[in-house]
């Protein structure tokens, strides 16, 4: 069974499009919208404004979930094992 992490993978791969939005990001992450904004303004998180918007990279996104996984990949697996 893949985890919900492995699905955002295989959707964002699947996907044509080359960025994905400040908002998209944040509820891949679980962050707060103001905090992406701020650690992209910041230069923290890779991101351009195209038309006035700002877009991230879908490549930066998936390979920090690729380290979520590496790194909290065990953690994950057995929480949702737990909760099934």
């Amino acid at each position: 069974m893949l985890s919900n992490i492995e699905q955002l993978i295989n959707c964002l791969k699947k996907g044509k499009a080359l960025f994905v939005t400040a908002r998209q990001y944040a509820e891949y992450f679980g962050v707060p919208l103001t905090s992406v904004y701020y650690y992209m303004q910041a230069g923290k998180i890779p991101a351009m404004q195209i038309a006035g918007r700002w877009r991230i990279p879908k490549e930066y996104c998936l390979a920090q979930l690729q380290e979520l996984i590496e790194e909290f990949g065990e953690m994950i697996n057995e929480r949702e094992r737990a909760d099934q």
